[in-house]
């Protein structure tokens, strides 16, 4: 609230709201180490995780849930695959070779058009193309690869 109506500074806001709590009064070891794991959690959470601060406290109603949510956000890094800008780039009739090369060899189980063939190697696929074999489609690449037109990284292109 010091924050929204009397427009504190965040960081202020922060600091005094830590200072105010850090104190604990116990001769239990056990709630001592607790208190301070928590304070410093909390603090870690209201300094570094301002996308979580935002996300969360800003809601009307924060229900156990959504404190859990919280919780394991702020605790684990949930790793995403994000996709390359671009594999490669190639020309309208080496877009058209390649395709060509490939509705002709099979090397998906589906034909494919020159958009398709553009899009894979500029990763605008929204679901991979199904090889009917490995072994026919690695030469090309390869090949590709070779040539310095670009460099194909293999893992997670091809769902078989």
């Amino acid at each position: 609230m010091e924050i929204v109506n009397d427009n504190k500074l965040y960081d202020r806001y922060v600091n005094d709201f830590i200072s105010y709590h850090l104190p604990v009064f116990s001769n239990v070891e056990e709630v001592v180490r607790n208190h301070f794991r928590n304070i410093f959690c909390l603090y870690e959470l209201l300094t570094n995780r301002k996308d979580l601060v935002e996300k969360y406290f800003i809601r009307t109603v924060f229900e156990v849930e959504d404190f859990n949510e919280m919780l394991y956000s702020f605790n684990h890094l949930d790793y995403k695959i994000t996709k390359s800008k671009i594999l490669a780039s190639f020309n309208e009739a080496q877009i058209r070779l390649i395709t060509q090369y490939a509705n002709e060899s099979n090397l998906f189980v589906y034909k494919v058009d020159e958009k398709t063939i553009d899009d894979f190697f500029r990763c605008n696929l929204d679901n991979g193309l199904i090889v009917t074999n490995m072994a026919n489609i690695l030469p090309l690449l390869y090949e590709l690869s070779r040539q310095k037109r670009g460099c194909v990284k293999m893992h997670a292109l091809f769902f078989l």
